[in-house]
């Protein structure tokens, strides 16, 4: 379930959201409550940003993850070159959820790679790539 996320403290996502053509899965506004429905009273978001759906392979299968992200990229080159140069962005990455597979007793390290290809078409528009590790 690889995610597009892109924020920033001044980034006006009102008007990102009027002039792209990708579709967030989750928006957010600085200011607004981090979890409006459960707790309207608690913490706030301290940033403004979306959150945009790129893979739906599973968190087992990082080279899927990895290859639809690519693809991703190059399907929608204009669109994210536009999002990049949004003010106020200070904050793009490319997040990958994989899980955790070392244990610390049978499997002592875990070790996950991007291809050069990808990291090559990320760097192109300034996108970090980042690993999310769930166990």
């Amino acid at each position: 379930m690889c995610t597009l996320r892109a924020f920033g403290t001044e980034f006006d996502v009102d008007m990102f959201l009027a002039s792209s053509s990708l579709v967030p899965s989750t928006v957010f506004r600085k200011g607004e409550p981090r979890r409006p429905k459960t707790a309207p009273d608690g913490p706030k978001h301290h940033q403004s940003g979306v959150c945009i759906g790129v893979s739906d392979a599973e968190w087992s299968d990082l080279a899927t993850q990895a290859s639809d992200a690519e693809q991703f990229l190059i399907s929608n080159r204009m669109a994210l070159e536009a999002l990049a140069a949004m003010p106020g962005i200070e904050d793009f990455l490319l997040d990958f959820p994989i899980e955790l597979r070392a244990d610390g007793i049978k499997i002592a390290t875990q070790t996950d790679m991007f291809s050069s290809s990808l990291v090559r078409i990320a760097g192109t528009f300034g996108l970090g790539l980042a690993l999310t590790i769930y166990s």
